[in-house]
């Protein structure tokens, strides 16, 4: 079949439903051919002109083949022995298209290729024959029309893939690709089956497409972690009751997204939220717990004080004080632990002051008040200890013998107390009254009623270095520095 086409051809003009095979020697034949499919509204392609083969007329003859629907190869001894014929044969079988044989002339056997002699022939031999031929022709045209158009399409768009070097940007998408993937669904044994390149082709597409969802998705994760961090970081501009859900935030956001804008948001929130080191289980009958000391805590139930160092997993000292803590009922503490940790001391059956060592709880002083005692505090060496009783009286002990070192009286019971970081300044209230003391020699600073702003919701605070006292008012929500 000696024949070629010199211009480029369109894609509108390759886009037909047969591709015609022939020998030139076998134009009569083909000629009739096409006009009986024209009638019969069968767009058929055929290259009429007598053109030498050249690289750029095959592949046109291949986008033809690949255009096509389904290709005619009109058998013939002329066309079995043409090698153009049989490299659009070998083109069509490579691209799995449905092929069609006419057979005009009864080939020898052995002259026949095997992928022609599975197939059903349609003889055209005579002209009796040839109205049989062409009814079947076009039947065979016809016969699952829908999945032969979508194979055209299919391969056109597969062979633009594969002459663009696969560039992703040509794989099909979306509706193009769920219809590519219901046509390969639905394929039978009838066929026609899908080209390699086809099946590669799908392939590369749903990966492309998965690929591109999780890059969507990584970036909605981003953008959404980004935000997340943005509020965490507002909220902690906030403080107060706002940093745990602020701290919520940015762990869902480091979750979603790990990277240094999510994990700086995490850092942030952690720095300024309290870490719990370990939890105690403590026994009902608690007398009170406190945390004052150097990394200690000490917790009084019964007659029993434990020292816990706040890092350990059991407690340093156990005492048995041989009589029950005082409860109070107060919001003074029974219980006083020195600034370093190494003291603690206890009301015990409400007139008995005891200090012992908390490294092994060993006993250090004792003190008998003729009053029950109210309050106590180390000043801030631990070298004194301050004991507030019913007696109206605030009395300062020698630590080191329990020996009463300063006697000050008051005109009504204060069991609340506070040293000045020096040591050289104490301030007890009550109820009603606030005063403020120096220590040596013992005199009383200042004097201040609270009855009219609180009572004894009141608590005073030094600062560190003893320069200002906050004096807390719960009920009325006031903090006064002095």
């Amino acid at each position: 079949m000696p024949r070629a086409r010199a211009r480029k051809i369109k894609t509108e003009e390759v886009q037909n439903r047969v591709f015609i095979s022939y020998s030139r020697r076998d134009a009569d034949f083909v000629k009739r051919l096409y006009a009986s499919l024209a009638e019969s509204g069968v767009n058929a392609w055929v290259d009429w002109e007598d053109i030498p083969p050249s690289a750029q007329w095959m592949e046109e003859i291949r986008r033809a083949i690949d255009a096509s629907d389904a290709i005619a190869f009109v058998v013939s001894s002329r066309s079995l022995a043409s090698q153009v014929c049989l490299d659009e044969l070998d083109h069509a079988v490579t691209s799995a298209k449905r092929l069609i044989p006419i057979v005009i002339e009864e080939p020898a056997e052995q002259d026949v290729p095997q992928v022609l002699r599975a197939l059903n022939w349609i003889f055209a031999r005579c002209d009796d024959e040839y109205p049989g031929a062409l009814a079947g022709f076009i039947e065979a045209v016809s016969t699952d029309l829908g999945k032969l158009r979508m194979h055209s399409r299919l391969l056109m768009r597969a062979r633009e893939w594969s002459e663009h070097r696969r560039d992703p940007s040509y794989l099909l998408r979306g509706l193009d690709l769920r219809g590519a993937e219901t046509w390969l669904a639905g394929l039978d044994a009838r066929g026609p089956l899908p080209a390699t390149l086809q099946s590669d082709y799908i392939l590369e597409s749903q990966g492309h497409e998965r690929e591109e969802a999780e890059r969507w998705k990584k970036l909605y994760q981003q953008s959404l972690a980004r935000q997340l961090a943005a509020q965490s970081q507002l909220l902690v501009d906030q403080r107060g009751t706002a940093l745990p859900l602020a701290a919520a935030l940015a762990v869902e956001a480091a979750d979603r997204s790990p990277s240094l804008e999510t994990d700086q948001a995490l850092r942030r929130v952690l720095r300024l939220m309290p870490a719990r080191v370990r939890t105690t289980p403590l026994p009902r009958s608690i007398t009170r717990a406190i945390a004052d000391g150097a990394d200690v805590m000490a917790i009084a139930f019964g007659s029993t004080l434990q020292v816990w160092p706040l890092d350990g997993p059991e407690p340093a000292a156990v005492i048995n004080a041989e009589a029950p803590f005082s409860e109070t009922g107060l919001s003074s503490s029974p219980l006083a632990i020195s600034r370093d940790g190494g003291r603690v001391a206890g009301i015990v059956g409400g007139k008995t002051v005891r200090v012992w060592r908390t490294v092994d709880g060993s006993a250090i002083a004792e003190h008998k008040s003729e009053t029950d005692a109210l309050g106590l505090a180390f000043n801030a060496d631990a070298t004194k200890l301050a004991v507030t009783t019913e007696g109206r009286k605030t009395v300062l002990l020698e630590v080191a013998t329990g020996a009463v070192t300063e006697t000050v009286e008051h005109e009504s019971a204060m069991p609340h107390l506070a040293f000045h970081p020096a040591g050289t300044e104490l301030a007890v209230w009550g109820d009603l009254t606030a005063e403020l003391w120096d220590i040596s020699p013992v005199k009383r600073i200042s004097s201040m009623p609270l009855s009219l702003s609180g009572g004894h919701r009141f608590e005073f605070r030094y600062s560190p270095a003893g320069q200002y006292l906050a004096l807390i008012a719960r009920s009325s929500y006031e903090i006064n520095i002095f």
